[in-house]
C-alpha cells in the first residue's frame, strides 16, 4: 500500500486491514474493464479493455452513473455508463485491483501506518504471512520517518 509520505513499504491483509473507496458502480481508478458495447464515434469495439480513470466528468455522468476511461491509442478517454458498457476483467485477493484506493483497518507501528490512512493496491502480496489474502503496496520513492 502507498498511504502517506513516512508510512514506507507495506503488505496488508485484505480480508481485515482495509477497505476499498470506491467510485460509482463499485468500480476503482486503475481497474481493467472491457467494453460491452461498440462505440463507432471512438473506434472501439466489443470486447476492447481499457482501465478506469477516475469519475466521469461529464455533466450527464452524474445521473447516468459513469467513469472516465482510457482505451488506448487512437481511442483516447472517455465517459462510460458502468449498468451496461463496461465490466470488470481481474480482481486480487478480496475482489481488489491494482490501483485500487483502499483505507486502513488497522494502525501498524513498524510501517508507520495508522488506522483511517488511504492507500493504493499496487499488486499481489510478496511475504508469505499475506498468503492468498494480501496485495502489496508500498511508498516509492519515500523514505520512513525514524
Amino acid at each position: 500500500m502507498d498511504f502517506v509520505v513516512g508510512k514506507g513499504r507495506i503488505n496488508i491483509d485484505t480480508t481485515s486491514q482495509i477497505e476499498d473507496m470506491p467510485l460509482v458502480g463499485g468500480f476503482q481508478k486503475g481497474d481493467r474493464v472491457r467494453s460491452l458495447t461498440d462505440f463507432a464515434s471512438h473506434h472501439l469495439v466489443k470486447g476492447d479493455v481499457s482501465t478506469v480513470m477516475g469519475p466521469g466528468t461529464t455533466a450527464e455522468c452524474g445521473q447516468a452513473g459513469c467513469v472516465c476511461v482510457k482505451f488506448g491509442a487512437g481511442k483516447g478517454r472517455i465517459d462510460i455508463g458502468v449498468k451496461i458498457q463496461i465490466e470488470h476483467i481481474m480482481s486480487l485477493a478480496g475482489g481488489f485491483q491494482k490501483g485500487d484506493r483502499v483505507r486502513s483497518r488497522i494502525d501498524s507501528a513498524s510501517h508507520y501506518l495508522v488506522k483511517g490512512d488511504v492507500g493504493t493496491v499496487m499488486g499481489p502480496g510478496t511475504t508469505t504471512e499475506c498468503g492468498q489474502a494480501g496485495v502489496c503496496a508500498w511508498n516509492s520513492g519515500r523514505t520512513r520517518e525514524e
